[in-house]
């Protein structure tokens, strides 16, 4: 039997009418939205450019997107460009998260120890939760709280958190996490958060980004906090945010202001 051919999908007619297309955000003359670039090309550009500027340090990612946007399908292609990663495992289960990572090699581990990166450098850290009370959520706070000093402590780690909300929220850890975010990049830890509403997150998440993957945002609130830190492209990513189409995505360079939209093909 004939192998079959392994075809890319083809981009839809919404993605290809929003190449070249013009928009009046209030107050300003026509802008053109970012052009596309299909994923092989730039998958081949961020991996040769991400956290390679020796002066600068680390370069926090955020991410945002609905459920089933292709937001973890997307971080587990980042992933693998960072030689230790922790994936801050919030859930017992989560096979669309776990699986593809175990398969980069990525081991689950309920204890977790930052100076052993040389025997286990790509982790997922998943310190259980026995029960749905306050009691059990303290004693996983304190298990990640534990990790996250040690990250601060030893440095050189990227650190994955696929639902800040609950971190923050629910564990209360937003001081160590605001911590991270503003004095990590000296010591190249690279915070990477991904959340599917940008309103519920500290700012940090987007102020100390360098790097921005937004899906599509049609709230008014959630395009608002997604695109106010973008500095002089906040108008454009406001606009393009309400138009982009189901799984693609807008990445944002915002130290150099570049925009270009893409997506992820397996």
């Amino acid at each position: 039997m004939a192998a079959r051919l392994n075809l890319q999908p083809i981009r839809t007619g919404e993605s290809v009418r929003l190449d070249g297309k013009t928009v009046k955000p209030r107050g300003l003359g026509l802008q053109v939205l970012p052009p596309y670039a299909e994923w092989k090309q730039f998958d081949r550009w961020f991996g040769a450019t991400w956290n390679r500027d020796l002066n600068y340090g680390a370069e926090h990612v955020v991410l945002v997107g609905q459920a089933g946007s292709g937001k973890t399908t997307l971080a587990v292609k980042l992933l693998r460009f960072q030689p230790y990663v922790v994936v801050l495992g919030t859930k017992m289960r989560d096979p669309s998260l776990y699986a593809p990572l175990q398969a980069q090699g990525f081991e689950i581990m309920d204890k977790f120890d930052p100076t052993a990166a040389g025997k286990h450098p790509r982790v997922i850290f998943r310190p259980p939760l026995s029960e749905p009370t306050a009691g059990a959520l303290w004693k996983q706070s304190q298990a990640f709280e534990k990790a996250l000093i040690g990250v601060f402590s030893t440095g050189g780690w990227a650190i994955y958190m696929d639902e800040v909300r609950y971190l923050t929220e629910q564990l209360k850890l937003g001081d160590i996490l605001n911590t991270l975010w503003l004095q990590g990049r000296s010591l190249w830890v690279t915070m990477i958060a991904a959340t599917q509403r940008p309103v519920s997150i500290p700012i940090n998440a987007f102020e100390q980004a360098t790097h921005s993957f937004l899906f599509r945002t049609t709230g008014r609130n959630d395009r608002i906090r997604a695109s106010e830190y973008q500095g002089i492209s906040q108008p454009v990513v406001y606009e393009t945010l309400a138009r982009l189409p189901h799984h693609e995505v807008l990445y944002i360079d915002s130290i150099h202001d570049y925009l270009v939209r893409t997506q992820v093909r397996t």
